[in-house]
């Protein structure tokens, strides 16, 4: 599983058009209210589906596997509604990242914060658990303004480097520290070290990268999901906490935090890692089902389509 969908505006995004495309916006963000921004969003996202329609028609296939039945015309307003909200994500992580004020202007509703409370204060290592949905970024500067200790975010950086300068902006300001995940162990045992020492780590858990993964089921149909974050639980005997940030209309994000999932060991790791992430998975499955629009994966997630994708 690609950590990054293909798409031709990743190829040409380094082209004097696109750049400057995306530089403007940037300065946009700083200087203007996002009222103004938010109606360009619609015009935006018909046109990177225009560069982008392999990814479209990806998103689609996605849509019918999370809603078997629906036809191509649901699909594909259930794919545009998705490049749409993504371009709302952008607009909210640029605004933020100028200034840490910004997001007092947003009303942020946690749905479970009492469990996040407790975790936290436990003194046992927590990792926070989510997927490339609504706006998983401004989790660390929500929790600061709530008076808790930011996680320390572990990611795979963007290929597109300013929309990467802008998540760093964002981590700075709520002084969240970040750690880049390269192939080899070392980061793997940065993130361990943090865990055992009563660390909070943020990881999105829908994405490989230099992980073999694990085959799982998941709306009845097999994908890849990364074998990281249950390892480093049962290492550190950590608690994983599934926390999802998405969108509630024009101002609002509620965060989710569900209970906490205790790592279940057993004899054999491969068993280990299956029954865990199964559990895991289920809850994935909840939130998809129910945000489809907010889960931001642009590529064929499943194994069947991508064996389809590649003949």
């Amino acid at each position: 599983m690609e950590a990054e969908a293909k798409s031709r505006f990743r190829r040409y995004q380094e082209h004097f058009f696109f750049r400057g495309l995306i530089s403007a916006f940037n300065v946009a963000s700083r200087i203007l209210p996002r009222w103004v921004m938010r109606p360009a969003a619609p015009f935006f996202s018909l046109f990177f589906i225009s560069f982008n329609m392999n990814n479209f028609r990806a998103v689609m296939t996605n849509m019918r596997t999370i809603f078997p039945g629906i036809g191509r015309l649901k699909a594909a307003a259930l794919a545009y509604r998705m490049f749409l909200k993504y371009a709302f994500y952008l607009i909210d992580l640029f605004y933020i990242s100028h200034g840490r004020d910004r997001i007092r202007k947003f009303r942020i509703n946690y749905i479970g914060d009492e469990i996040l409370i407790r975790a936290v204060s436990s003194g046992r290592g927590v990792i926070l658990l989510t997927l490339h949905m609504g706006n998983w970024e401004i989790g660390g500067l929500a929790m600061a303004e709530k008076g808790l200790p930011p996680p320390v975010v572990a990611y795979y950086p963007d290929s597109q480097g300013l929309i990467e300068r802008q998540r760093n902006m964002l981590r700075e300001l709520s002084d969240v520290e970040d750690i880049e995940l390269r192939e080899g162990e070392f980061s793997a045992i940065r993130l361990l070290r943090i865990l055992q020492e009563g660390g909070v780590v943020a990881l999105q858990g829908d994405r490989l990268q230099f992980d073999s993964g694990v085959e799982m089921e998941m709306f009845g149909h097999t994908a890849l999901f990364p074998k990281g974050p249950v390892m480093l639980a049962s290492a550190a005997n950590a608690i994983i906490l599934p926390t999802f940030m998405v969108m509630n209309g024009y101002n609002t994000y509620d965060i989710y935090v569900e209970k906490p999932v205790e790592i279940k060991v057993y004899s054999k790791r491969e068993e280990t890692l299956r029954r865990n992430l199964r559990h895991l998975t289920g809850i994935f499955e909840k939130y998809i089902s129910r945000y489809p629009d907010q889960w931001y994966t642009f590529m064929p997630f499943w194994l069947k389509d991508k064996d389809a994708d590649r003949l």
